[in-house]
Protein backbone atom coordinates (compact mmCIF):
# COMPACT_ATOMS: atom_id res chain seq x y z
CA UNK A 1 0.00 0.00 0.00
CA UNK A 2 1.43 3.28 -1.02
CA UNK A 3 -0.94 6.14 -0.36
CA UNK A 4 -0.08 9.78 -0.62
CA UNK A 5 -1.66 13.20 -0.73
CA UNK A 6 0.55 14.52 -3.52
CA UNK A 7 -1.88 13.51 -6.24
CA UNK A 8 -4.25 16.27 -5.12
CA UNK A 9 -2.24 19.15 -3.64
CA UNK A 10 -5.34 21.09 -2.74
CA UNK A 11 -6.91 18.42 -0.56
CA UNK A 12 -4.98 17.03 2.38
CA UNK A 13 -7.60 14.35 2.84
CA UNK A 14 -6.97 13.02 -0.65
CA UNK A 15 -6.53 9.25 -0.46
CA UNK A 16 -4.49 7.25 -2.51
CA UNK A 17 -4.68 4.18 -4.03
CA UNK A 18 -4.89 1.17 -2.58
CA UNK A 19 -7.46 -3.13 -3.69
CA UNK A 20 -7.85 -7.47 -4.21
CA UNK A 21 -8.19 -9.90 -7.04
CA UNK A 22 -10.36 -12.38 -5.13
CA UNK A 23 -13.57 -10.42 -5.82
CA UNK A 24 -13.72 -9.41 -2.16
CA UNK A 25 -16.32 -12.01 -1.43
CA UNK A 26 -16.39 -14.94 0.97
CA UNK A 27 -14.53 -17.83 -0.57
CA UNK A 28 -16.61 -20.99 -0.91
CA UNK A 29 -14.81 -24.02 0.61
CA UNK A 30 -13.82 -26.63 -1.97
CA UNK A 31 -16.05 -29.66 -2.27
CA UNK A 32 -14.72 -32.66 -0.29
CA UNK A 33 -13.02 -35.28 -2.48
CA UNK A 34 -15.30 -38.09 -3.51
CA UNK A 35 -14.54 -41.39 -1.84
CA UNK A 36 -13.57 -44.23 -4.15
CA UNK A 37 -16.23 -46.85 -4.52
CA UNK A 38 -15.04 -50.37 -4.02
CA UNK A 39 -16.72 -53.23 -5.80
CA UNK A 40 -18.64 -55.47 -3.57
CA UNK A 41 -17.30 -58.57 -5.20
CA UNK A 42 -13.68 -58.30 -4.02
CA UNK A 43 -13.02 -61.97 -4.35
CA UNK A 44 -13.75 -62.04 -8.05
CA UNK A 45 -11.53 -58.98 -8.56
CA UNK A 46 -8.55 -60.54 -6.75
CA UNK A 47 -8.88 -63.75 -8.73
CA UNK A 48 -8.86 -61.77 -11.96
CA UNK A 49 -5.69 -59.90 -10.91
CA UNK A 50 -3.86 -63.12 -10.01
CA UNK A 51 -4.79 -64.72 -13.32
CA UNK A 52 -3.55 -61.71 -15.25
CA UNK A 53 -0.30 -61.61 -13.26
CA UNK A 54 0.35 -65.28 -14.09
CA UNK A 55 -0.43 -64.73 -17.73
CA UNK A 56 1.86 -61.73 -18.02
CA UNK A 57 4.79 -63.35 -16.27
CA UNK A 58 4.56 -61.08 -13.28
CA UNK A 59 4.62 -57.89 -15.33
CA UNK A 60 1.28 -56.68 -14.14
CA UNK A 61 2.23 -57.42 -10.57
CA UNK A 62 5.32 -55.27 -10.96
CA UNK A 63 3.13 -52.53 -12.33
CA UNK A 64 0.82 -52.88 -9.35
CA UNK A 65 3.76 -52.47 -6.95
CA UNK A 66 4.97 -49.39 -8.77
CA UNK A 67 1.56 -47.78 -8.59
CA UNK A 68 1.27 -48.56 -4.91
CA UNK A 69 4.67 -46.96 -4.36
CA UNK A 70 3.41 -43.86 -6.10
CA UNK A 71 0.33 -43.84 -3.89
CA UNK A 72 2.44 -44.23 -0.77
CA UNK A 73 4.73 -41.42 -1.88
CA UNK A 74 1.79 -39.12 -2.56
CA UNK A 75 0.32 -39.91 0.84
CA UNK A 76 3.61 -39.29 2.64
CA UNK A 77 3.39 -35.76 4.05
CA UNK A 78 7.16 -35.51 4.20
CA UNK A 79 7.31 -35.82 0.42
CA UNK A 80 4.81 -32.99 -0.14
CA UNK A 81 6.21 -29.57 -1.05
CA UNK A 82 6.04 -27.23 1.93
CA UNK A 83 3.83 -24.21 1.45
CA UNK A 84 4.80 -20.88 2.96
CA UNK A 85 2.29 -19.35 5.40
CA UNK A 86 0.05 -16.91 3.55
CA UNK A 87 0.49 -13.28 4.56
CA UNK A 88 -2.02 -10.51 4.18
CA UNK A 89 -1.64 -6.75 4.47
CA UNK A 90 -3.78 -5.72 7.43
CA UNK A 91 -4.51 -2.05 8.30
CA UNK A 92 -3.53 -1.26 11.89
CA UNK A 93 -3.59 2.51 12.52
CA UNK A 94 -5.38 5.65 11.39
CA UNK A 95 -3.35 8.87 11.68
CA UNK A 96 -4.98 12.29 11.97
CA UNK A 97 -3.94 15.81 12.94
CA UNK A 98 -5.74 18.44 15.04
CA UNK A 99 -5.05 22.17 14.99
CA UNK A 100 -5.37 24.84 17.68
CA UNK A 101 -5.08 28.49 16.64
CA UNK A 102 -3.77 31.22 18.94
CA UNK A 103 -3.82 34.91 17.97
CA UNK A 104 -0.49 36.71 18.25
CA UNK A 105 0.78 40.28 17.96
CA UNK A 106 2.13 39.93 14.45
CA UNK A 107 0.63 36.65 13.30
CA UNK A 108 -1.46 33.78 14.52
CA UNK A 109 0.26 30.67 15.86
CA UNK A 110 -1.07 27.24 15.06
CA UNK A 111 -0.33 24.26 17.27
CA UNK A 112 -0.82 20.96 15.49
CA UNK A 113 -0.86 17.52 17.09
CA UNK A 114 -0.70 14.15 15.36
CA UNK A 115 -2.86 11.38 16.84
CA UNK A 116 -3.16 7.69 16.11
CA UNK A 117 -6.24 5.49 16.33
CA UNK A 118 -5.69 1.75 16.73
CA UNK A 119 -7.99 -0.05 14.31
CA UNK A 120 -8.01 -3.04 16.65
CA UNK A 121 -9.82 -1.29 19.50
CA UNK A 122 -10.49 2.28 18.21
CA UNK A 123 -8.32 3.68 21.01
CA UNK A 124 -6.94 7.14 20.19
CA UNK A 125 -3.71 8.55 21.58
CA UNK A 126 -1.44 11.52 21.00
CA UNK A 127 1.62 10.66 18.92
CA UNK A 128 3.62 13.86 18.42
CA UNK A 129 3.26 17.64 18.46
CA UNK A 130 4.33 19.62 15.41
CA UNK A 131 6.67 22.51 16.24
CA UNK A 132 5.21 25.99 16.68
CA UNK A 133 4.40 27.84 13.46
CA UNK A 134 4.61 24.58 11.52
CA UNK A 135 1.74 22.99 9.60
CA UNK A 136 1.23 19.52 8.14
CA UNK A 137 0.85 19.95 4.39
CA UNK A 138 1.58 16.59 2.77
CA UNK A 139 1.83 12.93 3.71
CA UNK A 140 2.52 9.51 2.24
CA UNK A 141 2.16 5.97 3.62
CA UNK A 142 3.78 2.68 2.70
CA UNK A 143 2.66 -0.36 4.69
CA UNK A 144 3.70 0.42 8.31
CA UNK A 145 5.59 3.58 7.37
CA UNK A 146 4.36 7.16 7.13
CA UNK A 147 6.08 10.43 6.27
CA UNK A 148 4.65 13.87 7.04
CA UNK A 149 5.80 17.07 5.33
CA UNK A 150 5.48 20.34 7.24
CA UNK A 151 5.55 23.98 6.13
CA UNK A 152 6.89 26.94 8.08
CA UNK A 153 4.74 30.00 8.60
CA UNK A 154 4.95 33.40 10.22
CA UNK A 155 8.03 33.81 12.43
CA UNK A 156 9.04 30.17 12.61
CA UNK A 157 12.63 29.46 13.55
CA UNK A 158 12.41 26.11 11.72
CA UNK A 159 12.34 25.32 8.04
CA UNK A 160 10.04 22.86 6.26
CA UNK A 161 10.66 19.31 7.40
CA UNK A 162 10.00 15.63 6.82
CA UNK A 163 8.87 13.62 9.86
CA UNK A 164 9.20 9.86 9.41
CA UNK A 165 7.71 6.88 11.26
CA UNK A 166 8.53 3.21 10.69
CA UNK A 167 6.21 1.83 13.37
CA UNK A 168 2.75 2.73 12.15
CA UNK A 169 2.89 6.29 13.50
CA UNK A 170 3.68 5.31 17.10
CA UNK A 171 6.75 7.58 16.97
CA UNK A 172 8.27 10.10 14.55
CA UNK A 173 11.74 11.44 13.88
CA UNK A 174 12.87 14.36 11.71
CA UNK A 175 14.86 13.09 8.73
CA UNK A 176 15.06 16.31 6.72
CA UNK A 177 14.84 20.05 7.39
CA UNK A 178 14.94 22.85 4.86
CA UNK A 179 16.05 26.42 5.31
CA UNK A 180 14.26 28.88 7.57
CA UNK A 181 14.01 32.45 6.35
CA UNK A 182 12.72 34.12 9.51
CA UNK A 183 9.78 36.43 8.99
CA UNK A 184 9.47 35.86 5.25
CA UNK A 185 7.93 32.94 3.42
CA UNK A 186 10.22 29.95 3.84
CA UNK A 187 11.01 27.16 1.41
CA UNK A 188 8.18 24.68 0.82
CA UNK A 189 7.72 20.94 0.32
CA UNK A 190 5.07 20.55 -2.35
CA UNK A 191 4.56 16.78 -2.38
CA UNK A 192 5.91 13.45 -1.09
CA UNK A 193 5.72 9.78 -2.00
CA UNK A 194 7.44 6.59 -0.86
CA UNK A 195 9.35 4.39 -3.26
CA UNK A 196 7.69 1.09 -4.10
CA UNK A 197 9.99 -0.74 -1.64
CA UNK A 198 9.50 1.86 1.12
CA UNK A 199 13.25 2.49 1.49
CA UNK A 200 13.32 6.02 0.09
CA UNK A 201 11.12 9.09 -0.28
CA UNK A 202 10.82 11.50 -3.20
CA UNK A 203 9.65 15.03 -2.48
CA UNK A 204 9.24 18.28 -4.36
CA UNK A 205 11.22 21.18 -2.88
CA UNK A 206 10.41 24.80 -3.75
CA UNK A 207 12.97 27.42 -2.61
CA UNK A 208 11.68 30.81 -1.55
CA UNK A 209 14.05 32.67 -3.89
CA UNK A 210 13.06 30.64 -6.97
CA UNK A 211 9.85 29.47 -8.55
CA UNK A 212 11.62 26.36 -9.85
CA UNK A 213 10.94 23.10 -8.06
CA UNK A 214 13.50 20.34 -7.47
CA UNK A 215 12.69 16.65 -7.06
CA UNK A 216 14.78 15.32 -4.19
CA UNK A 217 15.39 11.73 -3.10
CA UNK A 218 16.13 10.81 0.52
CA UNK A 219 17.16 7.41 1.89
CA UNK A 220 15.11 6.73 5.04
CA UNK A 221 17.99 4.90 6.74
CA UNK A 222 21.10 6.91 5.81
CA UNK A 223 19.28 10.27 5.44
CA UNK A 224 21.34 10.93 2.30
CA UNK A 225 19.63 13.46 -0.01
CA UNK A 226 20.16 13.65 -3.76
CA UNK A 227 18.67 16.01 -6.35
CA UNK A 228 16.99 14.21 -9.24
CA UNK A 229 15.98 17.12 -11.50
CA UNK A 230 14.59 20.65 -11.49
CA UNK A 231 11.54 21.91 -13.40
CA UNK A 232 10.31 25.41 -14.20
CA UNK A 233 6.92 24.86 -12.49
CA UNK A 234 6.42 25.86 -8.86
CA UNK A 235 4.38 22.75 -8.11
CA UNK A 236 5.92 19.29 -8.32
CA UNK A 237 3.80 16.43 -7.02
CA UNK A 238 5.42 12.95 -6.95
CA UNK A 239 2.90 10.16 -7.60
CA UNK A 240 4.95 6.93 -7.64
CA UNK A 241 8.61 5.89 -7.71
CA UNK A 242 9.99 2.40 -8.43
CA UNK A 243 13.68 3.11 -7.87
CA UNK A 244 14.31 3.95 -11.51
CA UNK A 245 11.29 5.85 -12.80
CA UNK A 246 9.47 8.69 -11.09
CA UNK A 247 5.91 9.42 -12.12
CA UNK A 248 4.88 12.94 -11.19
CA UNK A 249 2.52 15.78 -12.00
CA UNK A 250 3.38 19.45 -12.07
CA UNK A 251 1.84 22.88 -12.38
CA UNK A 252 1.19 25.91 -10.21
CA UNK A 253 1.27 25.71 -6.40
CA UNK A 254 -1.16 27.29 -3.92
CA UNK A 255 -3.19 28.38 -6.90
CA UNK A 256 -6.53 26.65 -6.35
CA UNK A 257 -6.03 23.72 -8.71
CA UNK A 258 -5.75 23.37 -12.45
CA UNK A 259 -5.36 21.02 -15.37
CA UNK A 260 -2.65 18.47 -14.66
CA UNK A 261 -1.38 15.22 -16.10
CA UNK A 262 1.47 12.80 -15.41
CA UNK A 263 5.04 12.75 -16.68
CA UNK A 264 7.58 9.98 -16.22
CA UNK A 265 11.22 10.70 -15.42
CA UNK A 266 13.58 7.86 -16.33
CA UNK A 267 16.79 8.02 -14.32
CA UNK A 268 18.53 5.68 -16.78
CA UNK A 269 18.48 8.08 -19.72
CA UNK A 270 17.64 11.29 -17.79
CA UNK A 271 14.52 11.94 -19.88
CA UNK A 272 11.01 13.19 -19.11
CA UNK A 273 8.14 11.65 -21.10
CA UNK A 274 4.49 12.73 -20.88
CA UNK A 275 2.37 9.77 -19.87
CA UNK A 276 -0.89 11.65 -20.31
CA UNK A 277 -2.19 15.19 -20.15
CA UNK A 278 -5.44 16.80 -19.04
CA UNK A 279 -5.73 19.61 -21.55
CA UNK A 280 -9.50 19.74 -21.82
CA UNK A 281 -10.77 18.86 -18.36
CA UNK A 282 -9.86 19.15 -14.72
CA UNK A 283 -8.60 15.82 -13.41
CA UNK A 284 -7.79 14.56 -9.95
CA UNK A 285 -7.31 11.27 -8.05
CA UNK A 286 -4.31 10.45 -10.23
CA UNK A 287 -2.79 7.14 -9.20
CA UNK A 288 -0.72 4.20 -10.41
CA UNK A 289 -1.37 0.54 -9.68
CA UNK A 290 1.08 -1.38 -7.44
CA UNK A 291 3.01 -2.73 -10.45
CA UNK A 292 3.23 0.83 -11.84
CA UNK A 293 2.34 -0.37 -15.33
CA UNK A 294 -1.08 1.32 -15.37
CA UNK A 295 -2.33 4.71 -14.26
CA UNK A 296 -5.76 6.23 -13.91
CA UNK A 297 -7.27 9.66 -13.62
CA UNK A 298 -10.75 10.72 -12.59
CA UNK A 299 -11.94 13.52 -14.87
CA UNK A 300 -14.82 15.95 -14.37
CA UNK A 301 -16.47 16.38 -17.77
CA UNK A 302 -19.23 18.70 -16.50
CA UNK A 303 -22.91 18.51 -15.58
CA UNK A 304 -22.18 16.17 -12.65
CA UNK A 305 -20.66 13.59 -14.97
CA UNK A 306 -17.23 11.99 -14.61
CA UNK A 307 -14.96 9.56 -16.43
CA UNK A 308 -12.25 7.21 -15.23
CA UNK A 309 -9.51 7.09 -17.85
CA UNK A 310 -6.87 4.36 -17.59
CA UNK A 311 -3.44 4.51 -19.25
CA UNK A 312 -0.92 1.82 -20.20
CA UNK A 313 2.48 3.11 -19.06
CA UNK A 314 4.50 1.17 -21.63
CA UNK A 315 2.36 1.88 -24.71
CA UNK A 316 0.88 5.25 -23.65
CA UNK A 317 -2.52 3.93 -24.81
CA UNK A 318 -5.55 5.18 -22.92
CA UNK A 319 -9.19 4.22 -22.62
CA UNK A 320 -12.23 5.42 -20.71
CA UNK A 321 -13.15 2.44 -18.55
CA UNK A 322 -15.98 3.88 -16.42
CA UNK A 323 -18.62 6.57 -16.95
CA UNK A 324 -20.05 8.01 -13.73
CA UNK A 325 -23.22 9.97 -14.50
CA UNK A 326 -25.61 12.04 -12.43
CA UNK A 327 -23.45 12.48 -9.34
CA UNK A 328 -25.36 14.32 -6.60
CA UNK A 329 -23.45 13.65 -3.37
CA UNK A 330 -20.14 15.42 -3.92
CA UNK A 331 -17.11 14.44 -5.98
CA UNK A 332 -16.62 10.74 -6.60
CA UNK A 333 -13.28 9.08 -5.77
CA UNK A 334 -11.24 6.53 -7.70
CA UNK A 335 -8.00 4.60 -7.39
CA UNK A 336 -6.36 1.18 -7.23
CA UNK A 337 -6.58 -1.33 -4.42
CA UNK A 338 -3.43 -2.88 -2.98
CA UNK A 339 -4.00 -5.75 -5.44
CA UNK A 340 -4.39 -3.45 -8.46
CA UNK A 341 -8.18 -3.57 -8.83
CA UNK A 342 -9.87 -0.29 -9.81
CA UNK A 343 -12.35 1.11 -7.30
CA UNK A 344 -14.60 4.16 -7.42
CA UNK A 345 -17.44 5.80 -5.57
CA UNK A 346 -20.66 7.47 -6.59
CA UNK A 347 -22.57 9.31 -3.88
CA UNK A 348 -22.97 6.71 -1.09
CA UNK A 349 -22.08 3.67 -3.20
CA UNK A 350 -18.70 1.92 -3.43
CA UNK A 351 -17.82 -0.07 -6.57
CA UNK A 352 -15.07 -2.36 -7.81
CA UNK A 353 -14.31 -2.47 -11.53
CA UNK A 354 -12.72 -5.69 -12.76
CA UNK A 355 -12.76 -7.61 -16.03
CA UNK A 356 -14.84 -4.89 -17.66
CA UNK A 357 -17.64 -4.93 -15.09
CA UNK A 358 -18.62 -2.70 -12.18
CA UNK A 359 -19.78 -4.44 -9.01
CA UNK A 360 -21.36 -2.55 -6.13
CA UNK A 361 -19.77 -3.63 -2.85
CA UNK A 362 -21.88 -1.63 -0.39
CA UNK A 363 -23.80 1.55 0.37
CA UNK A 364 -22.37 3.86 3.04
CA UNK A 365 -24.53 5.64 5.64
CA UNK A 366 -23.89 8.96 3.83
CA UNK A 367 -22.16 10.13 0.62
CA UNK A 368 -18.53 8.96 0.58
CA UNK A 369 -16.04 11.83 0.69
CA UNK A 370 -12.71 9.96 0.74
CA UNK A 371 -11.29 6.47 0.47
CA UNK A 372 -8.14 5.73 2.48
CA UNK A 373 -7.56 2.01 2.11
CA UNK A 374 -8.86 -0.84 -0.05
CA UNK A 375 -7.41 -4.24 0.80
CA UNK A 376 -8.16 -7.94 1.01
CA UNK A 377 -10.50 -7.79 3.98
CA UNK A 378 -11.18 -4.12 4.73
CA UNK A 379 -12.24 -0.90 3.01
CA UNK A 380 -11.64 2.29 5.01
CA UNK A 381 -13.49 5.44 3.94
CA UNK A 382 -15.04 8.61 5.29
CA UNK A 383 -18.28 10.50 4.90
CA UNK A 384 -18.85 14.21 5.44
CA UNK A 385 -17.00 17.34 4.33
CA UNK A 386 -13.85 19.23 5.24
CA UNK A 387 -15.84 20.73 8.11
CA UNK A 388 -16.27 17.32 9.70
CA UNK A 389 -17.24 13.74 9.14
CA UNK A 390 -16.85 10.11 10.15
CA UNK A 391 -14.33 7.43 9.25
CA UNK A 392 -15.69 3.89 8.76
CA UNK A 393 -14.30 0.40 8.16
CA UNK A 394 -16.28 -1.87 5.89
CA UNK A 395 -15.66 -5.54 6.74
CA UNK A 396 -15.52 -7.53 3.50
CA UNK A 397 -14.91 -10.99 4.91
CA UNK A 398 -17.19 -11.24 7.94
CA UNK A 399 -20.01 -8.82 8.66
CA UNK A 400 -20.30 -7.04 5.27
CA UNK A 401 -21.14 -3.96 7.32
CA UNK A 402 -19.58 -0.58 8.08
CA UNK A 403 -18.45 0.22 11.62
CA UNK A 404 -17.49 3.66 12.92
CA UNK A 405 -13.81 4.33 13.70
CA UNK A 406 -13.49 8.06 14.32
CA UNK A 407 -15.47 11.31 14.15
CA UNK A 408 -13.45 14.32 13.01
CA UNK A 409 -14.18 18.04 13.01
CA UNK A 410 -12.48 20.93 11.25
CA UNK A 411 -9.65 21.80 11.55
CA UNK A 412 -8.95 18.12 12.15
CA UNK A 413 -7.66 16.24 9.10
CA UNK A 414 -7.12 12.59 8.25
CA UNK A 415 -3.53 11.82 7.22
CA UNK A 416 -3.72 8.19 6.23
CA UNK A 417 -3.79 4.50 7.12
CA UNK A 418 -0.80 2.33 7.94
CA UNK A 419 -0.83 -1.44 7.53
CA UNK A 420 1.46 -4.40 8.10
CA UNK A 421 1.70 -7.95 6.84
CA UNK A 422 0.26 -10.62 9.13
CA UNK A 423 0.14 -14.40 8.74
CA UNK A 424 -3.26 -15.69 7.71
CA UNK A 425 -4.34 -19.03 9.20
Amino acid sequence: MNNDSSQNPNNLNSPAPGSPENNYGPIEPPSPPKKKKWYKKKAAWLITVLVLCLLSGGGLYAYYLSTQKDVATSNDSSAQPKTEPQKELVPNNLLYVTTKYTDGDTCSMNEETVHGVSLADNESKKVTTIEDYQSVVQYSTHEDKIVIATDSSCASSEGPALLYSSDGGASFEKIFEGESLGDVVADQITGVTFSSDGNSIVFGYLPNDSRKNTAKLIDVKTRDVNDLFTIDDAGLFPVAYDGNKLHYSSGCYNCGGGKIGIKTYDMTDDKHVALFSADTAIGYDISLNPKQNKALQLINIGNNNYQIVEFEVATKKQATIVEISGVSGGNPRAGYSDRGVVYYTKDSSFYLFNDGESVKMFDAPDPISNVYYVGDGKIIYSTGTQEGGTVYIYDIDNTQESSKVYDYEYPGRILGITAKFETVE
